[in-house]
């Protein structure tokens, strides 16, 4: 397989879980199970103890979790940064040459459609011509057979004008590129987001600032919009 970046010396990592550990989780699992209704002073000690030691016990997890995932994530920074590194100029002169031709493209395209435009007005033009011609020759010809002949051939007239009119349309639009298309975006720069609100607010999209909330509700609880409530939570200090 061709590629440009490689990876070597890795060798085949396995993650496995220690049996220590998954012995350890067990047991902390089934007395977390029996801890299930506090009667006394006692129990609310014993229960404290059992929190402080199943946190703990995550804590050591994640601790270990970040150290072994540590050349992980730095291997993988590596990566993304040397593709990066590696196409970022490439990718810039490619979105450089694809507006540069699109811009063609669509410029060509634009010219082609008022041609075609004007050529639509010309044989709106000529079909006017020649329905008016068709009238006078029924005026001006002595018999029925020559005011006959004389429309076939303002009609057969009418036709080559078209017709020339629309080759000449076709000989000079630019030839399609093959393997590309055009494709037009609109693109947009918010330049004042609270005139935008006022105008469309479906433009706009609201969110909390649920930092900011939880600061003003400690002293402010008649707030528009909010329910706020209070969840007592045991934390354990180091």
């Amino acid at each position: 397989m061709n590629t440009a970046l490689t990876l070597s010396g890795l060798g085949s990592p396995q993650i496995t879980l220690t049996n220590q550990a998954r012995s350890t989780r067990d047991a902390l699992l089934v007395e977390a199970g029996e801890c299930q209704m506090l009667e006394d002073q006692l129990d609310a000690d014993a229960a404290a103890e059992l929190l402080k030691r199943l946190k703990g016990w995550t804590r050591q997890v994640e601790a270990g979790r970040t150290t072994v995932k540590a050349p992980v994530l730095e291997l993988t920074r590596k990566i993304d940064g040397l593709a990066a590194e590696l196409v970022a100029q490439v990718e810039a002169q490619s979105h450089r040459i694809s507006r540069m031709l699109g811009e063609w493209q669509a410029a060509e395209r634009r010219k082609a459609d008022e041609a075609l435009r004007e050529q639509r007005r010309k044989e709106e033009e000529l079909r006017q011509a020649a329905a008016a011609q068709m009238a006078a020759a029924e005026i001006e010809t002595d018999s029925t057979a020559q005011a006959e002949q004389r429309k076939a051939e303002i009609s057969q007239q009418y036709q080559q004008q078209v017709a020339e009119g629309r080759q000449a349309i076709v000989a000079t639009a630019a030839p399609r590129i093959a393997g590309t298309g055009v494709r037009e975006d609109w693109k947009f720069e918010v330049t004042d987001i609270r005139a935008l609100y006022q105008a469309h607010p479906e433009l706009v999209i609201l969110e909390p600032n649920n930092a900011a909330i939880r600061a003003i509700v400690k002293h402010n609880r008649q707030i528009p919009g909010l329910r706020i409530w209070k969840e007592a939570s045991t934390i354990i200090r180091d």
